[in-house]
Parts: structure tokens; sequence; C-alpha cells
């Protein structure tokens, strides 16, 4: 087991991005929580939203729906509910979530090379799944829970249309 261990230690620290090494040196000891959450927050726009290589495939610093649900999730596995980032985060979402309860990525973002997975208009219902899933998961107040409500019925409304599709 230590191989696996070492193979692992080895790889995160050689193959990660500095949030991902922050956050594995915290678990085994090597850096403060502190540590960690200054390294995630360098990720994170003044509009709230995250962006800059956080998502290893988009390295644009225009935020993306994509990258602030990946931040999501380290913000919810880490516990980081009560920190800065995460007011912002819930601040991004909220501004930018669609009247019909979806999010997407701005038009911004096509001027970066992207994977054929991200962009405008792409994978819409994995999105706001994605951010869904963790907001879902965090005890928020009874505003930002409304997000959660409009989510959910969007994703209600398109399944029938996209459980047909390929």
């Amino acid at each position: 087991m230590n191989d696996v261990y070492e193979n692992a230690e080895v790889f995160i620290l050689e193959n990660g991005n500095e949030v991902q090494n922050k956050l594995f040196l915290h678990l085994t000891g090597g850096c403060d929580l502190n540590c960690a959450v200054e390294a995630l927050a360098r990720y994170q726009n003044e509009d709230g939203g995250w962006a800059n290589g956080l998502e290893i495939k988009y390295a644009g610093n225009v935020s993306m729906q994509m990258t602030t649900a990946a931040a999501r999730g380290y913000i919810y596995l880490f516990d980081l509910s009560e920190t800065g980032i995460f007011a912002k985060t819930l601040d991004y979402l909220s501004f930018t979530q669609k009247d019909n309860g979806s999010w997407d990525d701005p038009e911004e973002i096509t001027r970066f090379e992207l994977p054929p997975y991200m962009g405008p208009g792409i994978y819409v219902e994995f999105k706001t799944g994605m951010i869904l899933k963790w907001l879902s998961r965090m005890n928020l107040n009874t505003e930002d829970k409304g997000m959660i409500r409009r989510a959910r019925d969007y994703l209600i409304k398109e399944f029938p249309r996209v459980s047909k599709e390929k």
C-alpha cells in the first residue's frame, strides 16, 4: 500500500496544479488549511466566479461555470463555507443564474482555447447539474436555496428532451 500512496503523492505533486498540491499537503500535514485556501483564492476572479487554470483544460481568465463548479467542490470537501471565497461564489452564482434556472458560460470565454465540452450553449444541463450538486450539499439561507429550486425545476423541465438525445 505504501507504493500506491507514494506513487499517488509523486503524481499529484508533479502533475497537479497549485491548489491540488496545497490541498494534498494540507491532508498530509505539510501545510495548514489557510495555506490551501490562499492557493485556491488565487483562482477566484473579482466577480466571484472561477477561472485562471483551476479547471485544467481552461486557462482563460473569464469566469465560467465548469470551473466554478470545481471550486464549489473544493469549498464543500474542505468545509470552507465560512470563508470569503464561499460568499463571493454564491454572489456570482446568484448573479449568473439564468431566468430559466440554468447556468451557462459567457460568450467572453470563446476568445480562449476551449475543449469541446466547454463553451456557451454546450452541455448547459450538465453545468447546471454540477452547480446544483454542490449547492445542494451546503447549508444555505432561504434566498440561496431559491437558486437550488430554480435549477432543479429547469432540469426537471429539460429532462424529457435531454433523455432522448444521445
